[in-house]
């Protein structure tokens, strides 16, 4: 818990990021917005700076699951603290960015806490007429949590933290990790309507406290495709991607060893992208395409280690993406994801085949007061073990907040969680099969742009 608090504070000097609709670090500006409202004038390079102090109250621990986590951890009265910071450089060739979040809570009925941050820093250039690089490097610091079961709605900004926030409100205990991330890409236009590009991601979690239900994951993957607009709004491509994972699999665990999965897939696609006015977008995006996975499935037939076998097993399935974003006035916006795909949760023993959906809206309804709200679900099941690790998992935030100045908002969020593996029994690394978690915040939150010129 707090024990953890010296590395971690590194990532705190750099400071917002907590869940999906935790506090932004820039408010929304629009004409007429009393918190944050536009100055209309255009900023090459910015920071701005945010803090919240909240109070939480949440209600979801069953008597049945304190002696697995602790109450101390899933439920009851706290409070948090968030601080973030963003920079953002916007140059004729180079853009970049560079995040920071941290997010502290103390639980007082227990009197102990527990601390996440993330950091962020990316840049994207043009090397040529023709030619783009990109490339990004993140960090997390968090506890436990299920949060990766969703689809993410995350734009792909320079500085964007590429693992998961540090999502307080979904940790299911204190089990902390790091988890590292880094991508990169290439695209070059070969004419005026074609270009191919090619990708590259490496994540990794490592466990504070490993142990053999809950160990170290890895997970890579390759990309590349080519792509042609054959109107002006509409572009197809088509393309190929390789995806490996290495982490101790449930049937791996007798013999203490590691095992790894590969997928090899096609990539069908289709995007259109529309102007809705001289500053706005719509852009619809669909992936669809064949994946072989070679998973490693491990035969137990007695107690000794000799009696342990693994063979691999080759699984053909159908992949898919999409996403729609859509910034339907200068005030309001929303973007839909959904993806079918394997999955590797380090909180989970094997990987999981996964059906998710996420939506989120946000905008303003009045000078003073603006809103967000998300919603999302997925299920799915072990990709490597038949009836094994059935889920079903959902989740809710609504967030309004009341400008009452340039610089200092209030603001109330409600929060719900839940999900439930069919086979009602522990999962790896002690957590609970089930779990329903309603959420209450209410707190102040102040922000500042020392620098835009």
């Amino acid at each position: 818990m707090l024990r953890h608090l010296g590395p971690a504070l590194v990532m705190a000097l750099l400071a917002d990021v907590a869940p999906a609709l935790a506090q932004p670090v820039a408010p929304p500006r629009t004409p007429g917005s009393v918190f944050g409202g536009e100055t209309g004038r255009k900023a090459r390079e910015t920071v701005d700076v945010s803090a919240s102090l909240v109070y939480a109250h949440d209600s979801d621990t069953p008597a049945e699951f304190q002696g697995i986590i602790g109450s101390d951890v899933l439920g009851g009265r706290s409070t948090l603290f968030n601080a973030g910071a963003e920079y953002k450089w916007d140059g004729s060739r180079v853009q970049v960015g560079a995040t920071g979040a941290t997010v502290l809570r103390h639980y007082s009925e227990v009197n102990d806490g527990t601390i996440s941050g993330s950091a962020g820093l990316g840049a994207s250039a043009r090397l040529g007429a023709r030619t783009t690089f990109s490339a990004n490097q993140s960090l997390a610091y968090a506890p436990s949590y299920l949060y990766g079961l969703f689809p993410s709605t995350q734009s792909d900004t320079p500085g964007q933290p590429t693992t998961p926030a540090p999502a307080t409100d979904y940790a299911l205990d204190d089990t902390a990790s790091y988890n590292y991330g880094t991508t990169v890409s290439l695209t070059h236009g070969l004419s005026r309507r074609s270009r191919v590009s090619a990708s590259g991601e490496y994540h990794v979690t490592d466990f504070l406290r490993e142990t053999q239900g809950r160990r170290d994951l890895n997970v890579g993957t390759a990309r590349g495709d080519f792509g042609t607009n054959v109107t002006r709004h509409v572009e197809i491509r088509a393309g190929y991607h390789y995806r490996t994972g290495s982490f101790a699999y449930a049937g791996a665990l007798a013999s203490g060893a590691d095992a790894s999965s590969t997928e090899h897939g096609l990539d069908l696609g289709v995007e259109y992208s529309r102007p809705v006015s001289a500053s706005r977008r719509m852009v619809f995006a669909f992936e669809f395409g064949p994946a072989t996975t070679t998973i490693p499935v491990t035969t137990i037939s007695g107690t000794t280690t000799s009696s342990i076998t693994t063979t691999d097993e080759r699984v053909l399935r159908y992949t898919s993406d999409g996403s729609v974003t859509w910034e339907f006035s200068r005030a309001w916006n929303t973007r839909i994801a959904a993806r079918r795909s394997l999955e590797y949760i380090a909180q989970l023993a094997e990987p999981v085949f996964v059906d998710g959906v996420s939506a989120e809206v946000g905008g303003v309804l009045s000078s003073r007061l603006d809103v967000q709200g998300a919603l999302r679900y997925s299920n799915g099941a072990s990709a490597s073990t038949a009836g094994a690790l059935k889920f079903d998992t959902y989740s809710a935030e609504t967030l309004a907040r009341y400008g009452l100045s340039r610089s200092l908002a209030l603001y109330v969020q409600y929060v719900y969680y839940f999900y439930d593996f069919q086979q009602k029994t522990a999962l790896p690394g002690g957590l609970p099969p089930s779990l329903e978690r309603n959420g209450i915040r209410v707190g102040v939150t102040v922000w500042a742009s020392p620098l835009r010129r």
